[in-house]
């Protein structure tokens, strides 16, 4: 193998002919610009000694051959296009031991490193610039240290098989572009107690397999475009300090389902939720604010359905660039087709800023981040005077004019608080959970599409809740004939869904019904069985006649009896109990 030593500070030059290996003399303290630019067949570069600070621009530019790379401690700047299109680098390695003094990684200084596979960036670096690792098709880890206060625009553009994130406290500015297009991007970790003020334009565009994002109450800002395109996105949660909702901020988030934006909020600005076809529930913070929802904020949102605004905004019909702020432009909702439907000609905003007047409770669960258990217990208490004890009767006060219980309010939020759950499980009987809305859709149904990301806890509460449900809903069933019309009719709505998405969303309610079917039909076989049972004890008691005890326990009053006195009430939740283990499989979502 041919070596050649580099002499920089005396004024030695590489030669042109180098093949594949370069030792740099411990004496050097910078690499010059284009020092190795286009050293096709170089291989491998050793940094002995210490003394290096710089590593110039453009020096191993295109060496299409470079494996891999160490860079020394002493190294305080990579200069811009220091190591782009070194294609067959795997491993960048910082030598962190002793402490890196590394501040600056260049702009684009490792673009289109197509092999690169890891980095683990040191504490010392303070700005990662524009572009750093743009195109590396190949880069599946990044390990982020506190210090890193800035990741310019478009530093990780196109990384495909980049994974997860975790962005550390320290970092205060995450530019436009940045993680644009990491279409393996699942998991963005951005802990709470940092300094991230402001997310860039589309920072996280066309991550398409980004499901759950949760920002720290330090972010104030989402720019244009931030999560445009993100079709995996079901959960968005933000924490109170958010002021601004960028243009287009998540249009066309195909699978967002619910949203939760806090008081704080000042401007949801034009399309900035366009084109959400499956999202469900928007929570605006409660209190009245001057909050400004821009032009078509909304539109789109053809399954909108929970929904409030705070009251007293100002209906504009424009919306120039310059709008004040408390005024929601009249055409913010155009295309929400559920809310049309519902309130026909009156503009969608002014329904909606008295969507809840006479349904406290509804409310109390829609503002569920801050509802405290004694304000919903209060509410739930004062409504109990009026609450008609028959099942077959829906109280006035337990479901909204678009046949919305509480349940369904708070189970199809982004911030379904389980404490406010379980008052409500504790409160009313469980038949309420099956009921539908005007969409045809349960409390649990809302529920069970967000499923993938219950906790342990979640999914006992929620387990608890089917099992109170199926138990409650065995009184109300209507028999086969039923069933088979149910099932027909979901079967028939899936052939005919042509949108392949939509046809899974109906297919897995249609498994889910199925399992309730199947419930319900064992825990009537166990209840008849349990019945008869008690029949053939009343029958062996009988001494001479026994057509006459067969006529008394054919008296409906005494199979009700019969029926309550068998302890059926008991032994039932426990079977469903113990079969839902494995038929309900809560935790595989």
């Amino acid at each position: 193998m041919r070596s050649y030593r580099y002499f920089g500070n005396k004024g030695e030059t590489i030669p042109d002919d180098v093949e594949d290996l370069i030792v740099v003399h411990p004496h050097v303290q910078e690499i010059p610009k284009r020092a190795c630019y286009m050293f096709e067949g170089l291989t491998s570069v050793t940094f002995s000694g210490s003394a290096l600070r710089t590593i110039g621009e453009r020096v191993f530019f295109n060496c299409f051959s470079l494996l891999e790379i160490e860079i020394p401690s002493s190294v305080t700047s990579i200069g811009d296009h220091a190591f782009w299109g070194c294609r067959s680098m795997t491993k960048v390695r910082f030598i962190q031991e002793g402490g890196s003094s590394l501040k600056t990684i260049g702009i684009e200084a490792f673009c289109y490193c197509s092999s690169l596979t890891e980095v683990n960036i040191p504490s010392s670096v303070e700005t990662i610039q524009s572009g750093a690792f743009k195109y590396c098709k190949c880069l599946a880890r990044v390990f982020f240290q506190e210090g890193l206060k800035t990741i310019e625009s478009g530093v990780f553009i196109d990384c495909i098989e980049l994974e997860k994130v975790d962005l550390p406290k320290t970092l205060e500015i995450l530019g436009n572009g940045a993680f644009k297009k990491c279409s393996s991007l699942q998991v963005v970790n951005m802990e709470e107690g940092g300094n991230l003020r402001v997310i860039g334009r589309n920072a996280f565009e066309n991550c398409v397999k980004l499901q759950t994002i949760n920002m720290p109450s330090t972010v104030e800002r989402l720019e244009s475009q931030t999560f445009k395109e993100c079709d995996s996105l079901l959960v968005v949660k933000f924490q109170n300090g958010l002021k601004y909702v960028g243009n287009y901020a998540f249009y066309w988030c195909k699978n967002l389902r619910s949203v939760a934006l806090p008081e704080s909020v000042e401007v949801i600005s034009s399309w900035a939720f366009g084109l959400c076809p499956k999202l469900l529930s928007v929570e605006l913070g409660d209190g009245p604010r001057d909050l400004g929802i821009h032009d078509g904020a909304f539109s789109g949102c053809a399954s909108l359905i929970n929904i409030c605004l705070p009251s007293e905004p100002r209906i504009g019909q424009t919306n120039p660039d310059d709008v004040g702020p408390g005024v929601v432009v009249v055409n913010s909702f155009n295309g929400c087709m559920t809310l049309r439907k519902q309130y026909g000609n009156t503009p969608i905003p002014l329904a909606l800023m008295r969507r809840f007047d006479n349904f406290p409770i509804h409310k109390k669960c829609y503002h569920a981040s801050v509802t405290t258990t004694d304000e919903l217990s209060r509410e739930i208490e004062s409504s109990m005077p009026s609450f008609l004890q028959d099942e077959n009767t829906i109280p006035d006060h337990l479901v909204d004019p678009f046949g919305m219980t509480p349940f369904h309010i708070l189970m199809s939020a982004a911030n379904c608080r389980l404490d406010l759950l379980q008052l409500l499980l504790d409160a009313y009987p469980p038949n309420i959970l099956g009921w539908k809305d005007m969409n045809g859709k349960t409390a649990i149904e809302y529920y069970w599409q967000q499923s993938y990301r219950l906790t342990e806890n979640s999914q006992r509460i929620l387990q608890a809740a089917l099992h109170r449900w199926l138990v409650g809903s065995i009184s109300s069933w209507k028999g086969l004939e039923a069933w088979k019309s149910d099932m027909t009719n979901r079967v028939n709505a899936i052939v005919s869904e042509d949108e392949v998405e939509q046809r899974q969303s109906l297919l897995q309610d249609s498994l889910m019904a199925l399992s309730h079917y199947e419930h319900l039909e064992a825990t009537s076989l166990l209840e008849l069985s349990l019945w008869k049972m008690e029949m053939r004890s009343a029958d062996d008691t009988s001494t001479d006649d026994d057509t006459a005890a067969r006529i008394i326990v054919d008296k409906k009053a005494d199979r009700e009896a019969y029926r309550i006195g068998n302890g059926a009430p008991v032994v039932i939740p426990n079977v469903i109990e113990f079969s839902s283990r494995t038929d309900l499989a809560l935790s595989s979502g």
